[in-house]
């Protein structure tokens, strides 16, 4: 990793005085809930302490450690009710004569009462599947509430993580008003290749991900059929406000997690703390409060919205709307529920007869809704239930095109339900999770005609109409899993703590066009088609019935289906050894939509070099296996479903065309994956914590489309990228309190470098390029160009957050500063060396620049069970933006100042 620490060097130098403006601009803090005080529902017996202490470890999550004798023969009464940790914690031990103590990590240690500190502590319980701290971070709901700037979807909060990156086209100034969550990479890697889980339960779209920009026009294209595309990874589009905590594991990744290369983003809905609550909120944004951006060149086009694919929506208003609530319904019971509604609505000028007729207005509307609810039942003090259920849709309409121009709605949605179970035996605890969900994206035009018309030129109106039909691609999951953690086990001087699990999912897949979708093409009989033909029957009028069908063209209603199944397999084993502790991991899966078997390794050290947590090294060595979709299956099938007739003026057919199904049956494609290592050191420097982590990640086996020798597509493993990247993070241990404030402080730097031969947005569907190039004065293949998308090289990014009780609010900030990037591309021009031509490639550069984000929070109280609440969002405070397009033909900038103002109530 020399590269990393050279990189990190070189851009302090680089942006030293952005990075010093930047830092003294702001303070704040962002608050840190310890899980001590977190509410559950405890049902613990009188009895041993070293088995109530086990019980209360194995439901919080929380490690403890305590001397290997002290808990010998001591006793405690148990407890039972709702309360927070530190209450239960104490009710446990009184009476023994033992206290305990909080480390600043949030472990807990188990101690005389008499004593200030003991000199040797050994693992007592382990949280399961326990691993180095540098590999998640996580986001809790006082984070989300208060975060700075302006967030929309969950992916928007991960805004603040060095390892995650936005694509260039996630936050553009002229097409704020889609409602589109972003998408990520993390670690390099391509943003359909990360785990989404909820409540621990894999959800992601794996129908055709990769595909994933908006699609206000052409949904589909009938002459070359391919599957729908406007989608994402993520099945569900959840709102921030159904998110209790998101966390995300990036590097040395537990092997319980699978399918993915790039990483796993893990929420949690929103569930009962101790405190009965209902909350409703009101939020407005849009073009009168924003300040928008567009290349001069087509400023009027945007100032009158002259687009029907969303490009230019220069007038937009964003509404959102949500009901929260969580209550302890009885003694054992809790639930909560979350029900939201976002809306987008803006207006889009198109001229239609293909671009040459009337200027019309349309009215477009995108919405998203959230209903997301959980149950958690204490069934008895060695067994908890919980179902959870969970619906999200996105739907927009549209204009298929200015030819043919039937309006459309297009939709994303998906419901789910998961029930599980958690025993907590006296050896170690069983959990049990039984989920199903469905998926799908659907088409619905206002007609399956589409068909051309000379004759209506004679009166100028458009000669084109109709749309593109119905089309619905659909995935259900059904999963089930099954994971036994085991209570540390003390073997000579080391403790194991064994956990191990089997996860089974059937997928059951479709893609269907729900009707013919059929092509028109009419020739006038005399005259010509510019003129709307002679008026060949002598009726005086200049009709269809002056014309004849020439082409018809006919997409049959058809069904493809496929039905595969996963299955997932893990053992764990977290080793502690004095100040040491090794994770040794390993994972199979196979799949049988591939039918591939993948082995992943996964190991991590962590050595705590003086005991107290002060100087913490991890080192880690894992292989991550990705994601396989139903896209590779259907291949260019789609095409087989076409007819195309001729005819002549008498109304026969002429010529019958098929179109054979290009698709190479007989390949072995293999599941893409990506070996990491990784090095991190993490410093208590006084109040302060430093973190240097350094990543390298090699991944191969990507998957690209090209043809053979008789012109059939096919998919292959020709995809291979290489990235490293090094980041220094340092924040507040407990922030610092100035009077009555408290201000808790995180600053990153982070730098990489990633270079991949995929060069374009078409993901798995881009034709591999085997050629040589030319590019910077040397012949390379194009492994060695820089990555296409999600590749800023430096950023610094510092955010605070501070707390003022008695005034009741909060108020965050957030400096990005985004350096540089660049991009290769085909410069059109070609260079002879030896006798050989190669196409010579030149980079595009990104310009850097900074922005600010704010945050303000205010929840006066109004009476004694009603609080208010006014978030004012603003994003980009100072309005600094760049160009972030790769042609020279037109700028597309990146979105100027945008401001939310957010009022509600909680009682």
């Amino acid at each position: 990793m020399n590269f990393a620490f050279h990189s990190i060097a070189k851009g302090l130098k680089l942006h030293r005085q952005w990075i010093v403006a930047c830092t003294f601009s702001i303070t704040g803090s962002m608050l840190h809930a310890s899980h001590l005080t977190d509410y559950h529902q405890y049902d613990i017996a009188e009895g041993p302490l070293a088995a109530a202490l086990t019980q209360f470890a194995n439901q919080t999550g929380i490690y403890l450690s305590s001397t290997s004798d002290l808990l010998i023969g001591k006793s405690t009464q148990g407890y039972q009710g709702a309360v927070n940790g530190i209450e239960a914690l104490n009710a446990l031990l009184e009476g023994t004569g033992l206290t305990f103590k909080e480390t600043d990590s949030g472990n807990i240690i188990i101690q005389d009462s008499l004593s200030e500190d003991s000199l040797t502590f050994s693992p007592l319980l382990v949280e399961a599947n326990r691993s180095p701290q540098v590999t998640h971070s996580t986001i809790d709901q006082d984070d989300i509430d208060t975060m700075a700037g302006t967030t929309g979807s969950m992916t928007s909060l991960l805004q603040n993580n060095s390892s995650v990156q936005y694509s260039r086209s996630s936050d553009l100034s002229a097409n704020a008003a889609s409602l589109r969550p972003e998408e990520i990479s993390i670690h390099g890697q391509a943003s359909y290749q990360n785990a989404y889980l909820i409540d621990g339960v894999g959800t992601n779209n794996d129908l055709n991900p990769g595909d994933n920009e908006d699609t206000f026009s052409n949904p589909i294209t009938p002459t070359n059929l391919s599957m729908l595309g406007g989608s994402s990874s993520q099945s569900y589009y959840i709102d921030p406000d159904a998110i209790s905590k998101i966390t995300v594991y990036d590097v040395n990744v537990p092997a319980e997690y699978g399918g993915f290369t790039g990483g796993v983003v893990d929420a949690e809905l929103l569930r009962y703390q101790g405190e009965d609550y209902t909350a409703i909120k009101y939020a407005i944004s849009g073009s009168g409060l924003n300040s928008m951006h567009v290349d001069e060149e087509a400023k009027s086009d945007y100032e009158d919205g002259n687009s029907y694919d969303g490009s230019y929506t220069p007038d937009y208003t964003k509404q959102r709307v949500s009901l929260t609530s969580v209550q302890e319904i009885s003694e054992k019971l809790t639930g909560g529920i979350m029900v939201s509604r976002s809306q987008s609505d803006f207006e889009q000028v198109y001229k239609d007869n293909a671009g040459r007729g009337t200027k019309t207005p349309v009215d477009y509307q995108d919405q998203i809704n959230n209903v997301m609810g959980r149950l958690d039942y204490s069934a008895s003090d060695r067994l908890d239930l919980s179902l959870s259920a969970r619906y999200s849709d996105r739907n927009h309409n549209g204009i298929t095109s200015t030819s043919y121009d039937s309006p459309f709605t297009k939709t994303h949605q998906a419901y789910g339900l998961t029930g599980e179970s958690i025993y907590y035996g006296s050896a170690g605890n069983l959990t049990t999770k039984l989920s199903f969900d469905r998926a799908f994206d659907e088409l619905d035009s206002e007609s399956a005609i589409y068909a051309y018309h000379p004759s209506e030129n004679y009166t100028g109106d458009s000669q084109y109409s109709g749309g593109y039909g119905d089309v619905r691609q659909q995935q259900d999951t059904t999963s089930f899993s099954t994971q036994w953690q085991q209570n540390p086990i003390s073997w000579g001087d080391t403790f194991h703590s064994l956990s191990t699990g089997l996860q089974v999912s059937q997928i059951d897949a479709f893609y269907e066009v729900e009707g013919d979708i059929i092509g028109e093409t009419y020739r006038c009989l005399s005259g010509s088609a510019s003129a709307g033909c002679n008026d060949s029957n002598g009726d005086g009028v200049h009709d269809e019935n002056d014309e004849y069908l020439r082409t018809r063209s006919v997409l049959s209603a058809n069904k493809f289906n496929k039905t595969y199944q996963t299955y997932g397999a893990f053992v764990e084993d977290s080793i502690s050894a004095g100040n040491w502790t090794f994770n040794l991991g390993l994972r199979a899966d196979y799949e049988s939509l591939l039918e591939n078997v993948n082995i992943a390794p996964r190991t991590s050290m962590i050595w705590d070099t003086f005991g107290d947590e002060s100087t913490v090294f991890t080192a880690g060595a894992n292989r991550y296996y990705g994601r396989s979709f139903l896209r590779y299956t259907i291949n260019d099938t789609l095409r087989s479903w076409r007819t195309a007739y001729t005819y002549n003026s008498s109304g026969d057919i002429t010529r019958t065309t098929t179109y054979e199904d290009r698709s190479v049956a007989d390949y072995d494609l293999k599941t893409p994956y990506s070996d990491e290592l990784s090095l991190a050191v993490a410093q208590k420097i006084g109040p302060m914590k430093a973190t240097l982590k350094g990543v390298a990640r090699d991944s191969k086996d990507g998957v690209q489309r090209t043809r053979d020798d008789d012109n059939q597509y096919y998919y292959t493993n020709t995809g291979v990228s290489q990235y490293q990247s090094v980041s220094l993070a340092l924040e507040t241990i407990k922030g610092f309190q100035i009077g009555s404030t408290l201000t808790h402080l995180e600053a990153s730097i982070s730098i990489q470098d990633s270079k991949s031969n995929s060069q374009s947005d078409n993901a798995y569907d881009e034709t591999f390029n085997e050629d040589s190039i030319y590019y910077k004065g040397e012949v390379i293949y194009t492994d060695d160009l820089p990555s296409w998308d999600y590749s800023i090289p430096f950023n610094f990014r510092f955010s605070t957050t501070t707390e003022i009780p008695s005034w009741s609010l909060v108020w965050g900030n957030s400096i990005n500063l985004h350096a540089g990037g660049k991009v290769a591309t085909d410069s059109g021009e070609n260079i002879d060396i030896g006798g050989a031509s190669f196409d010579v490639y030149e980079d595009v550069e990104f310009d850097r620049y900074a922005t600010l984000n704010s945050n303000i929070t205010w929840t006066p109280k109004i009476l004694n069970d009603l609080d208010g609440y006014l978030n004012v969002g603003i994003n980009n405070v100072f309005d600094k933006v760049v160009n972030v397009s790769v042609s020279n033909s037109e700028k597309t900038y990146t979105a100027g100042r945008t401001i939310s103002l957010e009022l509600g109530m909680r009682f």
